[in-house]
C-alpha cells in the first residue's frame, strides 16, 4: 500500500488538512484533520509545516493535492479571496514531494457530490435526484462561502468528469425592483457587479447595506454570521436581506440549469448555507429557480439539494487523491 497523500481544501479563509490514504475498497481514508486560518501564514507551504506539527506528522507525504479558492492556471494557484499566490513546483521542491496536483475548491465539492452518501444531502422542493443510472447525468454545483464556487459534474461515463468554471464572476442580473435598486446601491463600490458580490458572506452584507439605505437608516458594521443571527432574532431588515439572498440564490441556481444543461439537479454546497437549511427549504428560493418564463417547465424538473456534510470539499479533494494513490501503487 502507498504512503498517504496530504490533502488540503484551502478557502479564503480557512484551509483544511489532513492524511488520505487508499483503501481497497477504492476510496480514501481521511485522517489527522485540521483547520487553520490562512491569515495566519505567508503561503501554502507555511500552513503545510505548521498542520505537521499539529498533527504530529512524522511519515512526510510525497505527494499532495490541494483544493484552492481560486483560479488554479499554467501550475500556479491564485486564491481570489486571499494573498496567497504559489507555483506546484515552488511547493513541491519546498516541502521535498513528489508530485503536487491542485484542483479548484468547487471543483472538489463537485467530486464529492459524486461520492457522498444521500445522508449528506438535504432536498430542496419535491423534485426527487434521479436514480443512480449508467447513463450520463449532468450537475450544476455551487455554493457561497467566502466567495461563489461554480462546477460541473458528469456522471455515468466512467469516473466522474468535474468542469471547473469562474461562473461566480458572471454579472448579477436583477430580475425585481428592489434587486435593481440593490444594483443600483453596490454599483457605487464597484464598476462591475458580479454576482458574488451578492451571493456571498460579503455579499449578505452588502444586500444588508443596500437595504439600509434604501430605508434612510445606517447600516451597522456586521459581519454576515451577524445578519443571519439578528434575522432570526427578528430584526426586519436583516431578515429581509436573508429573503432576498435566497431569492437571488434561487435565480442564479436555476439560470445555472439552463446553461449547463443540469437536467440531473442542482448541488448547493459552501460555508453559510448548511445551517439554514430549514430557512432556506421554506424561503422562496425554489420559486425563484423554477421562474424562468418559456423555460419554466424545464427548470420545474430539475431537482435541487443542498450538502450537508461538514468537510466536503475535503471528501472531493480525498476521492482525487484516491485515484492518484492508486495509479501509484507500487503492489
Amino acid at each position: 500500500m502507498t504512503a498517504p497523500a496530504l490533502i488540503a481544501d484551502i478557502g479564503g479563509t480557512h484551509a483544511r488538512f489532513a492524511l488520505a490514504q487508499a483503501q481497497d475498497a477504492g476510496t480514501a481514508r481521511c485522517h489527522r484533520v485540521a483547520t487553520f486560518r490562512c491569515a495566519d501564514f505567508p503561503g501554502i507551504a507555511a500552513a503545510v509545516r505548521a498542520y505537521y506539527d499539529h498533527a504530529g506528522v512524522t511519515e512526510r507525504p510525497r505527494a499532495a493535492v490541494l483544493a484552492a479558492a481560486g483560479p488554479v492556471h499554467d501550475g500556479v494557484i491564485d486564491l481570489t479571496n486571499h494573498v496567497w499566490r504559489d507555483s506546484l513546483d515552488h511547493i513541491a521542491a519546498v516541502l521535498d514531494m513528489d508530485r503536487v496536483i491542485a484542483i479548484n475548491d468547487f471543483e472538489a465539492v463537485a467530486h464529492a457530490a459524486a461520492v457522498l452518501p444521500d445522508a449528506a444531502f438535504v432536498d430542496l422542493g419535491q423534485v426527487s435526484p434521479p436514480a443512480q443510472a449508467s447513463r450520463k447525468r449532468v450537475f450544476a454545483v455551487t455554493g457561497p462561502g467566502t466567495g461563489l464556487g461554480v462546477a460541473i459534474l458528469v456522471t455515468g461515463l466512467g469516473e466522474p468528469v468535474v468542469v471547473a468554471t469562474e461562473g461566480g464572476h458572471t454579472s448579477f442580473a436583477p430580475q425585481t425592483e428592489r434587486q435593481r435598486e440593490i444594483a443600483r446601491f453596490l454599483a457605487h463600490d464597484y464598476a462591475r457587479l458580479s454576482v458574488e458580490r451578492l451571493l456571498s458572506g460579503p455579499g449578505l452584507v452588502n444586500i444588508h447595506r443596500a437595504l439600509s439605505a434604501l430605508h434612510d437608516q445606517d447600516a451597522p458594521d456586521l459581519r454576515p454570521d451577524d445578519v443571519t443571527r439578528l434575522a432570526f432574532e427578528g430584526d426586519d431588515l436583516c431578515r429581509a436581506a436573508l429573503d432576498e439572498f435566497y431569492a437571488i440564490l434561487g435565480c442564479f441556481a436555476g439560470d445555472l440549469a439552463l446553461m449547463t444543461g443540469a437536467r440531473a439537479g442542482v448541488v448547493l454546497a459552501g460555508g453559510i448555507l448548511p445551517p439554514l437549511a430549514r430557512d432556506l427549504a421554506a424561503s422562496g428560493f425554489r420559486r425563484a429557480f423554477e421562474d424562468k418564463g418559456r423555460f419554466s417547465a424545464y427548470t420545474r424538473a430539475v431537482p435541487t439539494r443542498l450538502i450537508v456534510d461538514p468537510q466536503p470539499g475535503l471528501a472531493g479533494v480525498a476521492a482525487v487523491a484516491q485515484r492518484y494513490l492508486a495509479a501509484h501503487d507500487p503492489a
